[in-house]
Order: structure tokens, then sequence, then C-alpha cells
């Protein structure tokens, strides 16, 4: 393939060389050897934001397309280059992630050069979201190889060739056009090694895994003669020779790997050639090597040490053998390598599949190295070194990565790495170490923990992730709040479906004040980390879908205020530990049940407000020491039927106590369906009488209570609802017509006896009655029908014997009154007339006799009337309306009102409810009626 590359170069030569081109002067150059050259010095004025880290400057022949130079650039942007005296080149600007080229007709003015990014897509490179085509990748078949550049010659030479986007994928300069230049680069591109970095720094090699460091993209073309060396003070020891030695024993020491024999077959290792041809290394002027690096390659089989000659490479900057599969231990003997600014031992990952190409050395990490005092990128991750982190790191004042993750390190962090003011990334994850994070790494952490965090998150889920993931501020994170220091002292974590567990890594963020994780999932975050006990200051943890046990670690959260969470799972119990939380105010444990006693320590939270564990089912009495939570305002306490009594006294004393429930209140014995698993379930006790001391008591829920009804209780004056569900026995007490706060009173399912209090009748707030399921008897209280706030009243199945008091026709805000089977007799009074406000009525099921009141019809809201089981005599009431209807046609007579032809009914002789206009399938009409006209 190489001979296509040359005939293509040698075709582009004749179509654009200089055809009057004359003999030129001698030349230290030796494409130019007769022209004179011309030391030439200008400036680049970076855009904002734009680092000259690693920048060059690189010139080129516009006829030939050659490299006739290059040179580095100094910090504040100046450079200095000889050129031959041509009436034309090219100016390029080479550096990470940028190549910025500007065409000049003539010799540099000392003029400003403005350079700016580029596209962000060099050659060879796919976009990080994988959507991208390459650029260079002209005939689009996912890779840059010699048909694209044979394409892209072609359509320099007619100009037509390339259509659309293709023109523009051609372009791999990124100076918005597409010319010789960039045929010109893609050549040198294609030419250079696999293994090696690119010429001009223009992008990656298709096959490569992993990018060349900063600054390595000159590779061999550095060391063509005439290239200009900007550093100036150079160490005196070593040679070429000496380099070429190292070279050697470091290829020796790989043995006959594949990684090793491709290198001497493509990569030019171990030949006559000069260094400047061997792949993977960076060459200056005097053939000394100033960069070295190879990243493993999927499906090599790699090795080797790291051999002492390597510290001959006294010319070194940058040191990149990542995921190559080196074992053995560090060498001290690097720390000669001086001017070193980049080594990394770490791994490799391979763009196309993500494999991991790893490093397995080993031992402790050599406390010599502190003398690499220029190095700004330290990457030993993924490997299997032990001990300490040496303090002696801290003297490397240039360093802006650091990166020690997926090791065996122990020990603490040392104090002293804070002094690295430059210091940017920084991971110390997965290893063993102890104690605190020291200060001025508290930052550094925090990225890192939120950076675990995001790894939960799958990639299509991460659109609310704003900034997340990348060098922005976490004050620009989506959902992050950092005080003046940079810490993060708040996370709202944006809603997402996470596939993960909280990390451990949650535990850094040390000034943590509030953390809220109230998404949405699918999935289970799994158990929340015993490291969460970390976060001292933390005031605020909301949590949702959680997979228990709890942690007890959630007791040595000192500051913590208000604790809520949703468990997706089964939990097991609370902890005990949760006591020793001093500061909390609400605490809110929901989902499936937790298990066991509730813990008694509970009883310490004395600035406890609110205690929601509804939903739960614990075992064991509740704890008297719950009676010392005198700041609580509402208590909801699960269990049912599995708590047992007694119901504490103690209870009695939590005078700011507004809501209190206990049990499943929500369960179908509310409608008398008492099941097997009911009746043998624990039972509460009996209702104490201390509780009247409850003074601010608005809302009482009990369900398996036993006993009697306290008359104490009628001190309780601002009671609004009472639910008791249970065994309760006894009558019900007149003293609670004191409870003048009483809207809903719900005693249903119960043994209560005897007959309703007249006193009741001072309840002017009680709107909801439900007494049903009990052995109450009668007369019903003619007083009762000066309760005229009553809304509703279901008395059915309860044994009262009774008529009905004409007295209840002045209930004029009754809408609903359910008696059936309540042994009732008698007439319905006339005076019920005034009734306007009914809308259910069920009297089924009595002894009910007299005339079918004629006035149902002027009810205006009737919806539902039930009067089957009465021997009732009389017409159908003519009704105008539809209502759903329930009567024994036995003793009526005349039309059926054709409103109620399509509704249901219950007939005597059908046995099961039809609709009236179905009556023939009874056997004809009933007793001779039919539908009015």
């Amino acid at each position: 393939m190489s001979n296509v590359f040359f005939l293509l170069f040698a075709l582009s030569m004749l179509a654009c060389g200089d055809s009057g081109h004359q003999s030129e002067n001698p030349s230290s150059n030796p494409l130019y050897s007769s022209s004179p050259e011309q030391l030439q010095q200008g400036q680049i004025v970076p855009v904002e934001g734009f680092s000259l880290l690693g920048v060059e400057v690189v010139i080129i022949d516009a006829g030939r397309l050659v490299v006739l130079a290059r040179a580095s650039v100094d910090s504040q942007g100046g450079f200095a280059v000889s050129v031959p005296q041509r009436p034309r080149y090219w100016l390029g600007v080479s550096g990470p992630y940028m190549a910025t080229y500007v065409d000049t007709a003539f010799v540099f003015t000392g003029e400003p050069i403005t350079v700016a990014e580029a596209s962000g897509r060099p050659a060879g490179k796919i976009a990080e979201n994988g959507a991208d085509p390459l650029l260079g990748d002209v005939d689009r078949d996912q890779s840059v190889n010699g048909s694209d550049a044979l394409i892209l010659f072609y359509y320099l030479l007619n100009g037509a060739f390339l259509q659309g986007d293709n023109i523009l994928l051609g372009d791999v300069n990124s100076d918005g056009q597409t010319d010789w230049a960039d045929l010109a680069l893609l050549g040198r591109f294609l030419t250079d090694d696999q293994d090696g970095a690119n010429p001009l720094g223009i992008g990656e090699p298709v096959l490569s895994a992993s990018r060349p460091p900063a600054g390595a993209a000159a590779d061999s073309t550095m060391s063509q003669p005439g290239a200009d060396v900007s550093n100036t003070s150079l160490p005196p020891e070593g040679t070429a020779a000496t380099d070429s030695t190292a070279l050697v024993a470091f290829h020796q020491s790989m043995g006959s790997t594949d990684a090793a024999r491709r290198m001497q077959r493509n990569g030019r290792w171990l030949s006559e050639n000069p260094l400047y041809l061997w792949s993977g290394l960076r060459v200056d002027a005097s053939g000394r090597v100033t960069a070295l690096w190879s990243s493993g390659r999927r499906g090599d089989v790699y090795g080797g040490v790291l051999v002492p000659e390597l510290a001959q490479l006294t010319y070194l900057e940058e040191l990149t053998l990542d995921g190559i599969g080196l074992t053995g231990p560090l060498l001290p003997e690097l720390a000669q390598l001086t001017f070193l600014k980049m080594l990394n031992l770490g791994s490799a990952i391979h763009v196309d599949n993500g494999d991991l190409m790893r490093n397995h050395l080993t031992g402790p990490i050599p406390a010599t190295w502190g003398q690499l005092t220029h190095l700004e990128t330290l990457i030993l991750s993924n490997n299997q070194l032990t001990g300490p982190i040496p303090p002696e790191l801290s003297q490397l004042t240039n360093l802006v990565e650091l990166d020690l993750s997926n090791n065996q390190l122990t020990g603490p962090i040392p104090p002293e790495l804070s002094q690295l003011t430059n210091l940017v990334e920084l991971d110390l994850s997965n290893n063993q170490l102890t104690g605190p994070i020291p200060a001025g790494l508290e930052v550094h952490f925090d990225q890192l923990a939120l950076n675990d965090l995001f790894d939960i998150v799958p990639r299509g889920e991460r659109t609310s992730f704003t900034a997340w993931g990348t060098k922005a501020s976490l004050a620009k994170w989506a959902g992050v709040k950092v005080n003046a220091s940079g810490r993060v002292v708040s996370l709202r974590f944006p809603d997402a479906n996470v596939t993960g567990p909280i990390p451990p890594q949650i535990g850094d963020l040390t000034e943590l004040r509030l953390l809220d994780m109230r998404i949405s999932s699918r999935q289970s975050l799994n158990q929340i980390p015993t490291a969460i006990g970390r976060l001292a200051k933390l005031e605020t943890l909301i949590v949702r879908h959680v997979e228990g046990p709890l942690p007890a670690e959630l007791g040595d959260l000192s500051s913590l205020k208000h604790l809520d969470i949703d468990m997706s799972f089964y939990a097991g119990p609370l902890p005990e530990r949760l006591g020793n939380l001093s500061e909390l105010e609400y605490l809110k444990v929901a989902g499936p049940p937790l298990t066991g006693r509730l813990p008694a320590s509970l009883g310490n939270l004395s600035k406890l407000t609110v205690l929601d564990l509804r939903t739960h089912h614990f075992t064991g009495p509740i704890p008297e020491s719950f009676g010392n939570l005198t700041n609580i305002k509402i208590l909801y306490l699960g269990g049912s039927p599995f708590l047992s009594g007694p119901l504490p006294a103690s209870l009695g004393r939590l005078k700011k106590l507004e809501q209190l429930s206990i049990g499943d209140l929500d369960s179908d014995i509310h409608r008398g369906e008492r099941d097997k698993s009911y009746e043998e379930g624990t039972r509460l006790g009996s209702l104490p009488p201390e509780w009247a001391g409850m003074e601010s008591l608005k809302g009482l829920g009990l369900h398996s209570v036993t006993g009697s009804l306290p008359p104490e209780w009628g001190f309780l004056k601002n009671l609004s609802l009472l639910q008791l569900t249970g065994w309760l026995e006894g009558p019900l007490p007149s003293e609670w017509s004191g409870m003048t706060s009483l809207c809903t009173l719900w005693l249903p399912t119960n043994e209560l006896s005897g007959p309703l209090p007249k006193s009741w009748v001072r309840l002017s707030a009680l709107r909801n009655v439900r007494l049903e399921y009990n052995a109450l008897s009668g007369p019903l209280p003619p007083e009762w029908g000066d309760m005229l706030s009553l809304q509703k009243l279901n008395l059915s199945h309860n044994p009262i014997a009774s008529r009905l008091p004409p007295e209840w026709g002045r209930m004029q805000a009754l809408e609903e009154l359910l008696c059936p089977s309540c042994q009732l007799t008698g007439p319905i009074p006339n005076e019920w007339k005034s009734m306007q406000t009914m809308h259910r009525l069920d009297l089924r099921k009595n002894e009910l006799d007299g005339p079918m009141p004629q006035w149902f019809d002027q009810w205006s809201g009737l919806e539902w009337l039930g009067l089957s089981g009465n021997p009732i005599w009389g017409n159908f009431p003519n009704f105008t309306k539809e209502v759903k209807f329930y009567v024994d046609a036995e003793h009526l007579t005349g039309c059926i009102p054709r409103v109620l032809a399509r509704q249901y009914a219950e007939i005597v002789g059908c046995g099961v409810e039809v609709r009236i206009e179905d009556l023939r399938a009874c056997g004809g009409p009933v007793y001779g009626t039919s539908l009015c006209p």
C-alpha cells in the first residue's frame, strides 16, 4: 500500500510543482540545498480559552507538499524558525485537538497570527458520539485509507469529483477548503506507522487504541534537518546512540510477542534506519528521543518490563506505555528523566468496543519520582501497585493530572498533595486508602464522587445532566450547588432510570448539606452505602427506590434534620442507631414493609416533629419511650395486625401531637369484612384514658384495638377525625359530646352496644358518622334531628329495633342515610319530605310498613333508593328522572314509571336482581303492573 502512496505524491508534485524553478543557492535544508535560509520570527495569538501547551508551527512547501521545518511555541506564543526563501509555502499551527493552516504568499513579517480551534474532528478520529463520519473518509467506508487519498487526488485534478459533504470530509486540516495541503496531510497520516502518532497532529490512526500524548503529533518529522529545537537547556549527558541502546533493551524485554515483532517489522525498530524513522518516537534535530509511546492494540500479545536503560533517554519529555501488558516494578531510576512532562503507564481503552488493555505493574510508587519537577501528567491507573502514596509527589508542582485509581495503594492520602496547586484532575478511587481527605483536595474528590454517581446513569438517560462528566466548574453541573470554596453543598440528582447502586464515593462529599435522589427509576438503587455515614454535615437526605437493609451508619449523620427514604424491596429492620440523630426533625421511611421491633431509641429524638412509618410490619409493643417525643406533631405507625399491646399511656404527654395513626386503616374491615387473618391478628390493646392529655390532637386512627371507649377522651376539644376499628365494646360515651371540633367519627366493625347518645346533638361540627357492624340498639334519638351539619350517617347492620323519628326530617344537610338490616319498624315519616339534600337512602331488609311515599320524586338530588325487604304498599312513585330503585313489588300497584324501565330493581318472585323492563322473564307483568304511558 505504501507504494501507492509514493506514486500518489509523485503525481501530485508533477501536478502542482513549480515548472519555472531556477537553481537556488546552497542551504542547510537538503530539499533546497542551494537556497539560502532566513530566520523568521512570529507570534501566535491564541483565541480565548485555547492553551498554547504542545502547540507547534509547521512549514509546508506548497508545491512539493512536504514539511520543510517545524518549531515549538513558547508559553507566550512566540516562535522562531529557519525557512528557505521560497515564493510560496504553507504555515501550519498544530497541537492537541486543533490543526489550523494559513496560506502565506511571502516570508514572515512578524505580524501576529491568530489561531483558533478546529472542528474537533481530526483526520482518522471518530466523533465522541460515534455519529459523525471520519475526516478524510471521503468514500465513507468507516476507515481512512489509500482509496480516500486517491479520490481526493482526482478531485484536486479536476475540481469536480467530490460532491456535497464528501468535500468537507476531505478538509482534514479544517481550514474550510479542500486543497493540496489536505492531500499532503492525509498522505503523511497514512504512510506513518499505525503505532506512532500521525504527522502534523491532524488526528489519530484508525487502529490506535488511545490518543498520542499532547504535542506528540510531530513524530519523526521533527528529526529532519532544518527543524528548530525550542528546548535551549538540554542535559549534556547521553547521545542518540545511548538512546538507541535504551530502546533496544526495552524492545528485548518484550520478547517475541506480537507487539515486538510488529514494532520490528512495520515500525522499523532495530534497523539501520535513524531513530526518527522508528514508530512511536519523536526525535529532535540532534537525533535525541523526546517522546516514546505505544498503546495496547486489540488482538496483540504484549509484555515487557521497565528496563533501567530507559533512564538514558535524558531528553525524554513524554513516556506513554499504556495498556501494553508491562509487568514488574516501577523504576526509581526514571527520576533521571528530568525533562519528562507526561508519564502514562496506565491502561488503554479501545474506542470501537471498550476493551481495556492493562499493564500489571507491581510494588510501590518510587519516592524519587518527586524529582520529576517538569511532570504535568502522571497516570498509573489499573495496575497492581501497593504501598503508600509518596508524599514526595507533592514536589511535582507543575502536575495537572494525577491518576492512581484502581490499584492496591494503602495508608492515608498525604496532606502534602494539597500543595499541587495546578492540579485539575485527580483520581485515587478504588484503592485501600484510609483517613481523611486533606484540605485542598476536597474539590477533586467531590468531582470524582459525582463522576461515580454519573456512571450509574445509562447514556440514554443523561439528557438532563447538563455539564456532568466535563471539566466545567461543578457549579455548572445540573442540580449541583457549591460554596465559596467550590465544595458541593447541595445535590439534587436529575431524574433518571439508573442501573446500579449508590457508589461509596458519595461519602467523599463531606460538605454536603442536601442530597436529593428523588428519581423515578424502574430499577432499585440497591443498598445505600455505609459510607453515607461520613457526611457529618448532611441535613437533608431524600432517596427513592432503595433496596435494604438500611445501613446502621445512617445513625452517624449527626447534623441530619430531614430523612425521607422510599424502599423498593424488602428492607429488614429499622436501625437502632437512628436514635442517635439528635437534630432529626422529619423521619419517613415508605415502601415495602420493614420488619422487627420499633427501636426504643427513637424516643431520644427530642426534636422530631414527623415520624412516618405507616407502611411497615413492626412486631411487639410501641415503646413507652415514644412519650418523650415532646415536639412530635405527626406520628404514623404501621404494623397492624402485627404490633401488640398495650398502647403506651405515656403518649398522653405529647401535648403538641396533632396526628396519630397506628395500623392499616384502609383495610376491608371498614366494610365489615373481617377475614381470618384479621380475626387471628395481634391486638393493640385497650384505649388509655391518659391520652386525653393530647390537647392538640386533631386526627386519631387506630386499628385492632380492644376494650371500651374512654369517657375521658371527651376533653379532646381539637379532635376533628376519630377512627377506631377492632373489638371495642360497651356504650358510646355521652361525655364525648365535649369533642366540639369533631367532624368525622368512624367506629365501624366493633362490638359497641347501647343506644345513640342524645347528648351528641351538641357535636355541631359533626358531618360524617360510621357505626356499621356493631351491636347498637334503639330507640333512635329524636334529638338528632337538630344535627343540622350531619351529611352522612351509616348505622348498617345494627339491631336497633326502632321506629324512624319524624324529627329527623329537620336534618337539612343529610345526603346519605344507610340503615339496612337494622330491624326498623313503622312507616316512613311524611316529615322526611323536607330532606331535599338526600342522595342515597338505604332502608332495605327492615320491617317498615305503611304506604309508599309519593313525595320521593320531589327529592331532586335522589340517585339511589333501597326499600326492598319491607312490606310497603301503594303505587310506584311517579319518578320523572332516573333513580336506582330497589323495591319489592308484591304490594305495589299502578304503572311503573318509564324512567325506571332501564333501572335495576329487586323484585320478589324473581329471586335475582333484574331490570324492570325484563320483568316478563319472571313470568309476565308483576301483579298487574305495566309501564306508564
